[in-house]
């Protein structure tokens, strides 16, 4: 038989968000589960109606790019200097972007 499912979300174009909606179930015993539907509650149990809204860019994988340009004038030291200065700079306002740099 298959699965029936409940979609419990909406998006937003407006907002460029998605909004989930869904029950938290709690028992005494720090147990923790969610829900989609309005959930059975065992006896300890009690539930809590829950709306998350998140950013639709939060499930997206960033496109990185970078441009890099060197006076004629400049030494292959002191470029590679530079560039790796300046990329440490620009990554740094993206989270979860680790930069390694290997040369020769």
């Amino acid at each position: 038989m298959p699965r029936r499912t409940h979609r419990a979300s909406a998006i937003d174009p407006k907002t460029q968000s998605l909004t989930c909606t869904g029950y938290l179930v709690l028992n005494g015993r720090g147990d923790v589960r969610l829900s989609r539907v309005a959930p059975a509650l065992s006896p300890g149990e009690v539930s809590m109606a829950l709306k998350i809204t998140v950013p639709l860019r939060l499930f997206s994988r960033p496109a990185l790019k970078a441009e890099i340009k060197l006076p004629d004038n400049v030494g292959a030291a002191d470029a590679s200097a530079d560039v790796v200065l300046d990329l440490k700079r620009a990554l740094r306002s993206c989270p979860g972007v680790e930069l390694k740099i290997a040369g020769s």
